[in-house]
């Protein structure tokens, strides 16, 4: 029974964060750094793919459940949206929404 729980936990937040990411990737899609892109060499998108993208998925992931753990203070502060931003949106945007060898 306690081995259920685990996956099916482990089931829902995958999920839940294959969902996020499809539903924020577009809405980010802009980056200022596309130009640079075509220019990126083999090793710039192999560094920035096993790298620098794993740093930014870990960001987002303690971010986000550093926003759980602070909502509720944040709440009662009554700057929720800002907290947001910085603790899941940045981090995701660096994470999803820039092409390879953009950084």
């Amino acid at each position: 029974m306690y081995q259920n729980k685990n996956f099916l936990l482990a089931v829902a937040l995958v999920s839940i964060c294959f969902f996020n990411m499809l539903i924020t990737t577009p809405l980010f899609a802009s980056c200022p750094s596309c130009e640079r892109v075509e220019k990126a060499s083999a090793t710039e998108i192999v560094g920035d793919l096993f790298l620098i993208r794993p740093v930014w998925l870990a960001f987002t992931v303690l971010g986000t459940g550093a926003f759980v753990v602070t909502s509720p203070f944040t709440g009662i502060g009554g700057n929720i949206k800002h907290a947001a931003e910085v603790c899941i949106v940045k981090p995701a945007k660096r994470t999803f929404s820039y092409p390879l060898g953009a950084y």
